[in-house]
């Protein structure tokens, strides 16, 4: 499935408060400042750096995880959902 996003991997540069990816040839393909003065800082930029890889592993997910399953499946769908910008 082709997103719209940049593609992982992205990392988490602590020396400069950004979350960023590069492209094979080394330029930088996204850069997101940090801005957060809370306790929850270091896990809020973890989980936005593995943004890609989770989206792809629900995507994984959505197909076996039967639609029956209930809140599971419909907690998938809507998070895929979410993060293609989709309502």
């Amino acid at each position: 499935m082709t997103h719209k996003h940049t593609p992982a991997p992205w990392y988490y540069d602590d020396i400069i408060d950004q979350v960023e990816s590069f492209e094979e040839d080394g330029n930088r393909s996204l850069q997101v400042k940090i801005d957060c003065h809370s306790d929850n800082k270091l896990a809020n930029t973890h989980l936005i750096a593995a943004a890609p890889e989770l989206l792809k592993a629900l995507e994984i997910a959505q197909r076996y995880v039967p639609k029956i399953s209930g809140s599971g499946y419909i907690i998938i769908k809507e998070a895929i959902k979410k993060a293609r910008g989709q309502k």
